[in-house]
């Protein structure tokens, strides 16, 4: 995922701070199985203290992603994205 640089900067210098609880906007950087227009989804993104981010798509987008991410995605859908994925790499 990319974030502002400003933002970028105030997570690496609070990153320590045990009670850090940093929340961002960004959106998403690469490519998602399944979702080929993943790329620039809006996200929001969370910053734990220490912990790795938390990162959701943001529900205002209206991104196909967000809406999964909202409400699931079937047995048979998750099985079918799986099945795609291990051919991929099947290929490789």
């Amino acid at each position: 995922m990319k974030v502002s640089e400003d933002d970028y900067l105030d997570l690496v210098e609070q990153w320590e701070h045990p009670r850090f609880r940093g929340e961002y906007r960004g959106t998403l950087a690469n490519l998602l199985p399944g979702h080929e227009d993943s790329l620039s989804v809006p996200v929001q993104v969370s910053a734990p203290g220490r912990l790795p981010p938390v990162i959701v798509p943001d529900e205002s987008s209206g991104h196909p992603l967000a809406v999964e991410e909202r409400l699931g995605i079937s047995r048979e859908e998750a099985e079918l994205r799986l099945r795609s994925m291990l051919l991929e790499d099947a290929e490789l």
